[in-house]
């Protein structure tokens, strides 16, 4: 082992955007759950999921989870918010399992 690099700090910035907090009431774990589902499903593939992630980072900022931002400073596009679906039952609902919530007719 080196010892040089032990001892050694280094220079850490904090993040561009902030802190990004924790989740503790579960406000947003529909939403979250369904993109993580959704990640599962595609192998990775966040492009067939983006609409999922809107929804997500939208239920933070509704919450208060993180600070109100244009869509188009976190990637998507504005015109992409029509079609993600963006009611409060996705951000509020914290006993529902992603398969109820997006089970047709319920």
């Amino acid at each position: 082992m080196n010892m040089q690099t032990v001892g050694s700090s280094t220079q850490r910035s904090p993040p561009e955007r902030g802190s990004f907090p924790l989740d503790r009431t579960d406000a947003c774990r529909l939403a979250m759950s369904l993109y993580m589902d959704c990640l599962r499903e595609a192998a990775n593939d966040t492009s067939k999921c983006r609409d999922l992630a809107q929804s997500y980072l939208e239920c933070r900022m509704n919450t208060g989870l993180m600070e109100k931002d244009n869509m188009s400073n976190l990637g998507f596009k504005d015109n992409a918010a029509a079609s993600a679906p963006t009611d409060e039952a996705a951000c509020t609902s914290s006993s529902s399992t992603p398969t109820e919530a997006a089970a047709p007719g319920s």
